[in-house]
């Protein structure tokens, strides 16, 4: 990593005889009593991460809502505020990132957060310990899904292909073989619905060819001819039916045409009326209408001579009764010229359409109209022949394409059971490969996790158990000669570290530039077993920065590794508790007290000045409050213990 933390500024649950500030190294141990305030950095670094924190008000979830950290918050501040003090590996100067944000009458103002890009930090994955963690609760087969990508990252597509035999090498079911243990489940899915699919075909041919059982015997092909045969002597016959059909109407057709031309001959052109006979009964009819109106005002005037006259003088009357005959007879004429109009059109489109007839019957009749004369005066039993004809032949078409099918599909039922039998062989031997690869592969990456175990412990994983599908870790006690699957929670916390870190280091994209690992819970941890997780983690150079709560002090054989730095969080609080009782805020304390103050000071130097210092008998009987019976061993430097029974004596003792 090139930046880690080394100061933490936060006023998270920062009550009284609580510190706000706090330096941490690149191992650091929070070590202290339940409720001292070891949680409160634990939150103070995941908020400056992450903008979350995890196990808060019980809820399993992670908390980002700034609302709900209000009561994170002393009543004395007006906000909250974070900072989280990086330093590389070079003098150089800090990079501080922050988290803070303002509370007004009851709510949440202004949150802010900022990770310099020059630290290169992911918030999402710069806590990775507890995405590992809530993997490995779930199901076998998601823990599975999660895991064996990174297992796998070792496994060669030459390794695959080495172990699959070469029968199934360039076959013509197969574009490729796998090349990764993600494409070898890929595969095995494949064959799965293959042998379905094979086993498919096989029902259902076997439903049809059984169903097929009383066809009738396959026909040769010259009773299928004589068949056809058949059918095209009853279309013919049917043929020359309809054409004599069509002959009859033909001479129908053109008797009709016959007629309708004489009605023409007869009708002829009609002659319009002399125009000088329509002008004068035009005239006269102006004439009739001039003389009403005289009569309507009493003028009696001659509408020619304009004279007065006597309407009621006989000769008066005759020559107005000549005029009226002569205007009746023009009238007459005209009515006469436009029904004589009328017929002439109507005959000129029955002409018209008769001869459409004569044409149309003419285009659809053959020309060679021989045959059997009575069949052709009778095309409704020329057309029951043909049906006749046509289902005996349509019958025997259909047994044969019946036969052709049972036979195709007997065909497809044999290639179906091959194919079957040689995907079944290929699931088999994936089902071989991926085990066999499974198990090369979860041996070497138990060897990598083991890297970063004490000594007397390696990593365990098993994946299937009495046939069932399982993803379960463990660790192996080379001491005790058994493996722990039911882990304690120093144990647990040993295993998800050297799991997570592992896991990192075989991203596809690469190691995180930083991560830190905080435990998933405090407890069960014993001062021995913690300082061998210690020891462990230095001498491995673990790539990342830790940060971890514990209810005791490191206690053991051998020194505390320098890398470690160990805060005694029951002291700090004591003494910050007392100098704010007493109002000590200079340097005029006496002598006792800053005796006192030394031995309950926050350790920031090197973990090994430390281990100098003998631990008092008070301080040792506070180290093991709140801790869980010791389930580890004694450190490889100790003797071997005679018995059982003498293990759990020495776990007594140090209760």
């Amino acid at each position: 990593m090139n930046h880690r933390i080394t100061k933490i500024v936060s006023n998270v649950n920062a009550g009284p005889g609580r510190p706000r500030e706090l330096e941490i190294g690149q191992y650091t141990i929070l070590a202290g009593e339940n409720g001292v305030g070891k949680t409160r950095w634990i939150h103070s670094v995941a908020l400056g991460l992450t903008k979350a924190i995890d196990d808060y008000q019980g809820k399993r979830d992670p908390v980002t809502q700034t609302g709900a950290l209000i009561p994170l918050i002393p009543d004395e501040d007006k906000g909250l505020h974070i900072e989280l003090h990086f330093e590389g590996a070079k003098s150089e100067a800090p990079i501080i990132a922050t988290y803070d944000f303002t509370v007004s009458k009851g709510t949440a103002h202004n949150a802010k957060a900022n990770i310099p890009p020059a630290l290169k930090i992911n918030p999402e994955g710069a806590m990775p310990v507890r995405e590992i963690a809530e993997k490995l609760r779930g199901s076998p087969a998601s823990a599975a899904a999660f895991f064996l990508p990174y297992i796998d990252r070792t496994t060669k597509a030459e390794d695959i292909k080495r172990k699959i035999g070469k029968r199934f090498h360039d076959h013509e079911n197969l574009s490729a073989l796998p090349v990764s243990t993600t494409e070898i489940s890929d595969h095995l899915e494949r064959a799965r619905q293959r042998i379905l699919d094979a086993q498919g075909t096989q029902r259902e041919g076997a439903r049809f060819i059984d169903g097929a059982a009383d066809l009738d015997a396959d026909p040769t092909d010259d009773r299928i001819a004589e068949a056809q045969a058949a059918v095209d002597a009853a279309q013919s016959i049917l043929a020359k039916s309809q054409s004599a059909g069509q002959l009859a109407a033909y001479a129908e057709a053109t008797q009709r045409l016959a007629k309708i031309e004489a009605v023409s001959d007869q009708l002829g052109q009609p002659t319009p009326p002399d125009q000088a006979k329509l002008n004068l009964s035009d005239l006269i009819a102006k004439g009739a209408e001039v003389r009403e109106m005289m009569q309507r005002f009493n003028l009696n005037l001659d509408p020619v001579t304009g004279i007065r006259i006597d309407l009621a003088d006989p000769e008066v009357q005759a020559r107005l009764q000549t005029l009226q005959t002569i205007k009746d007879s023009c009238d007459a004429s005209l009515e006469t010229y436009q029904k004589a109009r009328t017929a002439r059109a109507k005959v000129d489109q029955l002409l018209r359409d008769q001869q459409q007839t004569i044409k149309t019957i003419k285009t659809s009749m053959p020309d060679n109209l021989e045959g059997d004369e009575t069949l052709c005066h009778r095309p409704e039993e020329a057309r029951e022949a043909l049906d006749a004809a046509t289902a005996v032949l349509q019958g025997l078409l259909s047994t044969r394409a019946r036969h052709e099918q049972v036979g195709t599909l007997r065909s497809a039922v044999a290639e179906a059971q091959a194919n079957e039998t040689w995907w079944k062989d290929y699931q088999a031997e994936l089902t071989r490969v991926s085990e066999e690869l499974i198990r090369e592969s979860t041996k070497s990456f138990c060897a990598a996790v083991s890297a970063y175990l004490p000594p007397e412990y390696t990593f365990a994983l098993i994946t299937e158990e009495e046939g069932r599908k399982v993803f379960r870790i463990g660790l192996n006690s080379l001491e005790e000669g058994r493996t722990y699957y039911a882990l304690s929670g120093g144990q647990l916390t040993v295993a998800l570290f050297a799991l997570t870190a592992e896991v990192l280091n075989r991203r596809p994209e690469g190691p995180p530039e930083y991560a830190l690992f905080t435990p998933p819970e405090e407890r069960g941890w014993g001062p021995k077993s913690l300082k061998r997780f210690m020891q462990a983690i230095a001498k491995s150079k673990f790539p990342y920065q830790i940060l971890m709560p514990a209810t005791v002090l490191p206690k053991g054989s051998g020194r505390l590794p320098k890398e470690w730095t160990v805060h005694d969080l029951d002291a700090l609080s004591a003494s910050l508790t007392a100098k704010e009782h007493t109002g000590a805020d200079d340097d005029g304390a006496n002598d006792d007290d800053d005796e006192d103050d030394e031995n309950a000071e926050v350790s920031t130097e090197p973990a090994e000045a430390a281990e100098a210092t003998e631990v008092p008998a008070e301080a040792e009987e506070r180290e093991t409050i709140g801790s869980q019976v010791e389930l580890l061993t004694a450190s490889a430097s100790s003797p071997p213990p005679s018995s059982p029974m003498s293990d759990i004596l020495a776990m007594i003792d140090n209760l």
